[in-house]
Order: C-alpha cells, then structure tokens, then sequence
C-alpha cells in the first residue's frame, strides 16, 4: 500500500513537472488572432489557468514540511512573499483597480499576472532535480524550433495569418520583432548550449543546433539588435564560465575581459565608446526618456508607485519636453522599457527592492552552483545561468513581455533550486527522494488535485470574463464601419456586454464607445466616452475625444474644460495649448489667451504651432 502510494506520489509530481515545463512553452506560442489583443491576454489566461493547478502542488509540498531557513529556497520564498503582498499593498493605491488586477491594454503586467509569475517560479524550486531540468532543456530545443520555423515562415512571407502589423515581418508568437528576437535569444542560446550537456539523446542535439541556426536566422532578419546583443552576451558568460572550470586563473582573466567588452557594449548602446557604430539605435536614446520618467514617478510616488501597470497614466505628465518635441504629442509610452524602473516606478519601493533581492539571489545560487555543484552538473549549471543573464540584460532595455518573462522567472526558479539542491537540504521533497513515512501524507496527496480543482476554476471563470471582453470589443470593431441599423445594434450589444464584464478593461469600453461613433451614433458614442472619463479622470484618450467632439458639437465650456485637464495631465502637448488658446480668444479671454501663445513660443520656438501662436499675438 505504501509502494502504491510511492509510485501514485511519484507520477502525480512527475506530471506536474511536465505541466510547468510544457505550460511555460505553451504560454509563449499560444495566440488568438480573433480577439482584440491576440497575443498578450491569451497568454496571460494561459498563465492563470496553469498556475492556479500548480499552486496546489506548490501548498502541498510547503505544507509536508517547510523548507529549511538556512536554505537559498527560504530565502526564495520569502522574497517571493514579500514582493506579493507589496504589490497587493500598491494594488489597494492603484486608481484604476481594474488596470492594477489585470494590467494595461496590450500589457497585461498587473497583479494577478506576477502572482502566475511568482508560482511558476516557486514550482520550478521545486522541480530542479537534475534529470527534471534536462527536461526543460528538451522543451526549450522544440519551443525554439516552433517559433523559429514560425518567424522564417513569415519573413518569406508565407505566414498563414494576415497580421495588421506595422512592425518587421518577424513578429513570432509575440506581435513585435523586438519581443520576438529577445526570446529567440534566450532559447537559440539553451538549443546550442544543450550540445554540451551528457545523457541527451544525439538526435536532440542535432534538433537543437538546427533550432538555434534557425533562431539566429530569425534574428537577424528581425532587424532587432537586442536579440543578438542578448544571446552574444549569454555565450560570453557561458564561455567565461567553461574556461574558469578548466582554468580558475584564466577564467578569471576571461571574465575581466568579458566584463570589460560588456561594459564597452553597454557603452555603445548609449552612443559612446568605440562600439557605438556597431551597437548604437535611436531606440535606445528613446528609452533614456521613459527611463527618466519612471524615475521621476518614482520620486514622487516611492512608497506605493503611481499604480500597478499604471505607467501610462502618468507618462506624458512626466515626459521631458524633448520628447514630445521630437516624437510628436500624441506619442506615449505604457512602460518603461526597463523592468527594474518598471516596478519601482509603478510598484513602489518595497515592489522595486523585492524585484532587485531576487534577482540578487539568483546571481548568488547561479554562482555558487557553478563554483560547488558536482562536475557532471556544472554545465548544466552554467548553461542556465548564462541563459538566464541573457534574458536579464534584454530586460533593462524592453518591457516585461509574459510570453519573454516567464522563462526568465522559471530558469530563476531552477537555479536557486539546484544551489537548493547542492546543499544536501531536500529531504522532506514531494520530488523523487520523498519520505513517505508522513501519516498525512496520503491525505495531503489527496487533497492536492481538490484544491487544484478549485483554483483551476475559479480562475476559469475569470478567464472566460477576459477572452469574452476581447470578443466583444473584437466584433464592435469589426462593425464599425457598416452605417447600418444591424451594424450598430451589434455594436450596442457589445458594449452592454463590456459594462456588465466586471473584468473588461475600460479601454475595451471606449473602443467600442468610438466604433458607435464611426457607426453613424455619433451622440450615443460620445455619451459613453464622458462617462468613462468620469470614472477615469487621468486617461488622456479619454479626455482628448471629449475635447474633439465637444468642439465639433460647439460644447465650447466642455471642451475647454477637457483641454485644460489635459495641459495639466500633458503640459508639453502645444497643440493643446493653442487649441485651448483659441477657445480663451473666442470667449474674449485675451489675457489668458496671450499667455498661451507665448508659453508656446518660449518652449517650441521652431515647431508649427509656434508659428500659429506668433500669428495669433500680431492679430491680437
């Protein structure tokens, strides 16, 4: 009975295994092209209904017997708790609850998604067992063939969806090249590194070396040099760390070396040193001004950050005017393009030092398991810290992608659990090794798959609210343009599904709220664009349409109204400032008026609306 129950133990936490490794690989190539957004809320969904089973696992083997407090896994664990709850503490400060739950349009970087992150990471302690994480590698060699074959596929131009894609043709499973060749990145360098590790099988190297032919190939057609930069600097690590374990001396002088030409790399990105021909985009200049306004927000907001995946509330409140004067006035950003500012900024403090600890700790066990972890296993070691570091620097320049970072958050995982594991600590495991002389334990396995069970559909439930919100406001769009009665009733139903959806994201609502207009209800759309402003008084889409409409209608004190909450939510956009301007002149208001049309040519001398407010002051 007790063997029975052994092998039951044994296959039911084999399975889970697979789950994780197969759901990580799942999360990043599942898409919907028929939704609103078809790559970023189906895999944040994906992510949801999988991580609610393995948190009954992850209960489970907490609850068997804690793990030791000595152990880098405690150390995990805490840090884990700790970044949890401080994001449910910025959640509670967060404006707009619905954007801190689920995170931004086309984000989905809100708190439900790091708490899926955060599980995935503490199942992956737990799954680091030597033979598990070769099965990782397996899954990344397969993952990588898919979406490189996927990404050749649509360079030459066969891709079997038509994408509305303003980007590179090579957009993966992700929607954006950029996304798509950092991922690329960190699974072309696990396909080639899977050459040096023993036990695995010749043909699945062989599939390996042809999946990371492929994913270079994808990445250089791309055109995204974040993607090379990345996996470049993944195989210098990995290299650095094969020569010191043949060598201490030497390694030690080739990771100087290294150090040095990764600091003349990130030197380059920055337009300086002699690398800067070779490494240096615009882009990079671009995310010196998101970085600049995060950590302005940040200053203003250090405690609890201005809201969970709020950064695009805030951004063009903090811009620097260069910005706006380069890029235009309607052009924003919804993130800071660096992870780290990302979470402090919109997190807070105590969210940004939780961030930092852990990836401080997986610096540490990546560490120690290559200098103390048995030969056999100091490649495998090395091969995911190197991957691992890889993902880490495409992150300080690019946005939190689910379908990039869950492969960073569960190669952490597996790290901190092999310096786990190298500490001779794992005794109590619910992994091979388990001691099943536990009187409880029986009953804990069973309990697991009920609890499980509810998690899984209680998050069900919630999925069906999002994919049903991205239906709805996928079909308003679709109609949009049929000036018909059975166009805009179609429209109509959307919309009303939409507001009983207690999930679907406002923006979602004021889509549909425009697709009403475009249908030919032009007062019954703007209606409901006033209403949502109501409820979101900062989102500047919002108040932008009300202040176009307004003026279309001639509802000239509403649409002042509108463009003076702008100027303070958006003080650089001078086109508002001369619209606003022109509503002062044409209600008499010269004083104010002026005042406008001079602020104008003092802060954009050479821009068109300089030119206009100069004209306006000779007539006035």
């Amino acid at each position: 009975m007790v063997r029975t129950s052994k092998k039951n133990a044994l296959a039911n936490n084999s399975n889970s295994v697979w789950l994780l490794f197969l759901g990580t690989s799942l999360t990043t190539l599942y898409f919907n092209p028929n939704i609103q957004d078809p790559f970023n809320t189906p895999k944040m969904v994906l992510l949801l209904l999988i991580s609610s089973w393995l948190l009954g696992y992850v209960l489970k083997s907490y609850s068997i017997k804690f793990t030791d407090k000595k152990s880098f896994e405690f150390v995990g664990f805490i840090i884990i708790i700790i970044f949890n709850i401080f994001l449910g503490v910025s959640f509670l400060f967060t404006d707009l609850k619905i954007v801190g739950l689920i995170g931004d349009t086309q984000r989905r970087n809100g708190l439900l998604s790091y708490l899926a992150l955060s599980i995935f990471f503490l199942y992956a302690i737990q799954a680091s067992k030597l033979n598990y994480v070769r099965r990782f590698l397996l899954i990344s060699i397969f993952t990588c063939l898919i979406l490189s074959a996927y990404g050749v596929i649509q360079i030459l131009g066969y891709d079997f969806i038509a994408w509305d894609n303003p980007y590179n043709s090579m957009i993966g499973t992700l929607g954006n090249p950029n996304f798509a060749s950092a991922l690329l990145a960190t699974l072309g360098f696990l396909s080639f590194a899977c050459i040096f590790i023993k036990n695995i099988p010749q043909i699945f190297k062989f599939i390996g070396f042809i999946s990371g032919i492929l994913s270079v190939f994808a990445i250089i057609k791309s055109d995204s040099r974040q993607g090379l930069i990345s996996m470049s600097i993944s195989f210098l690590i990995f290299i650095s760390l094969l020569v010191y374990l043949k060598s201490k001396i030497i390694g030690k002088i080739f990771m100087l070396s290294s150090a040095f030409l990764f600091l003349l790399g990130i030197l380059g990105m920055l337009q300086k040193g002699p690398l800067q021909a070779l490494l240096y985009k615009n882009s990079v200049s671009v995310r010196g001004y998101y970085w600049r306004a995060g950590i302005e927000m940040f200053k203003d907001y250090p405690l609890t950050g201005v809201g969970l995946d709020s950064y695009n509330w805030y951004f063009k409140q903090y811009r620097e005017i260069g910005y706006a004067l380069t890029y235009g006035y309607n052009i924003t950003s919804s993130n800071a393009h660096n992870t780290l500012i990302q979470l402090f900024a919109t997190g807070g403090l105590f969210v940004g030092m939780a961030y930092l600890s852990l990836i401080l700790l997986v610096t540490v066990c990546g560490v120690q398991n290559v200098r103390k972890l048995p030969k056999e296993e100091k490649y495998i070691a090395a091969i995911l810290f190197s991957s691992w570091v890889g993902f880490q620097s495409q992150s300080f320049v690019s946005i939190d992608n689910l379908g990039i970072s869950i492969w960073g958050w569960v190669i952490g995982g597996l790290i901190v659990g092999q310096s786990h594991n190298s500490r001779k600590i794992m005794k109590y495991v619910n992994l091979p090794g388990q001691n099943f002389k536990n009187k409880s334990l029986g009953a804990r396995e069973a309990l697991q798959p009920i609890v499980s069970t509810f998690l899984i559909l209680t998050t069900l439930v919630m999925s069906v609210l999002l994919i049903r919100a991205e239906s709805n406001t996928y079909v308003a769009r679709s109609y949009a343009t049929m000036k018909n009665p059975t166009g805009q009733e179609i429209i109509r139903n959307s919309l009303k599904n939409l507001e009983t959806n207690p999930l679907a994201d406002p923006y979602y609502k004021f889509v549909t709220a425009q697709a009403l207009i475009d249908s030919g209800l032009d007062l019954e759309g703007f209606s409901e664009i006033k209403k949502l402003s109501a409820e979101d008084p900062r989102n500047l889409a919002f108040l932008n349409s009300i202040a176009y409409y307004s003026e279309i209608l001639r509802e000239v004190n509403i649409a002042k109204d509108a463009r003076i909450r702008i100027a303070n939510l958006d003080p650089w956009n001078l086109r508002n400032l001369f619209l606003l301007g022109e509503i002062y002149a044409s209600q008499g208001d010269m004083t104010n008026a002026r005042k406008l049309f001079q602020e104008i040519v003092r802060l954009g001398p050479n821009t068109e609306e300089a030119a206009l407010a100069k004209n306006k002051l000779v007539i006035s």
